[in-house]
């Protein structure tokens, strides 16, 4: 299961999911604190449906029922909490090196493999990509499946610290899609998989672009496409069960060392324009 509230978001953004469903997604969005004590009843007066829409739009989601939906809302919670970057931004701060005792506090309640992902990071690397970001005049960022949801959250608090990105997400169709000399583009493919079935594509854009980076896990993705003008390497020589949430710490690692919100709302919602979903 994808994690709730990037769910929450495609469905919000996506023109072809219907009117209801997108409204109710807003709503859940707006007052995702909230909803995780509602009953069904009361989320269903609170968006104007009834609680069979609830339970259709959940059935929509992939979730079993409303109990199943509140549980997964609720585990995303606790695990953005748990975060890297939420647990107080150890990594963006020069007193508290990314390495050893700061680096193991952080993820002390992410469990061992998330651990073992973010150690792996040279944080020179990461120091650099984040630079790259922030001078770049465009920034397109590029996944599919659930390394594309980590990309519209990626997109989505870029963008509450001022910087606009574009975001293609899953099998977008990309012969449309055009990069200027002066963008960055940021690929996140933690087992090359995504480079993989993108390769044609990607390797046009990154020819316009000025700047290809990747993140990955594998460290020898990189080297096969020589497009990859950088990379950064998670958990490089490690053999372990890559988690779900490893790739939301290792985005929040990202986030810390770009640097901190201008503005902050968390009942706001990103641009909904130029998503390449499909």
């Amino acid at each position: 299961m994808q994690m709730a509230q990037e769910l929450l978001l495609l469905v919000a953004s996506e023109e072809n999911r219907g009117q209801t469903n997108q409204s109710i997604a807003r709503y859940c969005l707006a007052y995702f604190d909230q909803v995780l004590t509602m009953s069904i009843t009361q989320l269903a007066a609170a968006c104007h449906v009834s609680a069979a829409t609830i339970t259709r739009f959940c059935h929509a989601l992939g979730y079993d029922d409303f109990l199943h939906f509140k549980d997964e809302c609720a585990l995303d919670r606790q695990m953005r909490a748990r975060s890297a970057y939420y647990c107080g931004n150890v990594f963006g701060n020069e007193n508290f090196p990314m390495t050893g005792p700061g680096l193991e506090e952080s993820c002390r309640t992410l469990g061992s493999d998330i651990h073992a992902c973010l150690a792996g990071v040279d944080p020179a690397r990461m120091r650099a990509l984040a630079d790259a970001i922030r001078t770049a005049q465009d920034v397109l960022l590029l996944g599919m499946e659930y390394s594309g949801l980590m990309m519209l959250y990626l997109q989505r608090e870029l963008v509450k610290r001022g910087k606009i990105t574009r975001v293609l997400l899953s099998t977008a169709n990309l012969s449309d899609v055009k990069a200027g000399p002066g963008t960055l583009i940021l690929m996140l493919s933690m087992n090359g998989c995504g480079l993989e079935v993108m390769t044609d594509a990607v390797a046009r854009l990154a020819q316009q672009a000025g700047q290809f980076w990747l993140l990955t896990q594998a460290e020898d993705v990189a080297p096969k496409y020589p497009f990859v003008t950088q990379a950064v390497v998670a958990g490089a020589g490690q053999d372990f069960t890559f988690h779900r949430y490893a790739e939301l710490a290792l985005a929040d690692m990202l986030l810390a060392y770009y640097g901190p919100l201008q503005k902050f709302d968390t009942n706001s919602l990103p641009p909904m324009r130029e998503h390449g979903i499909l």
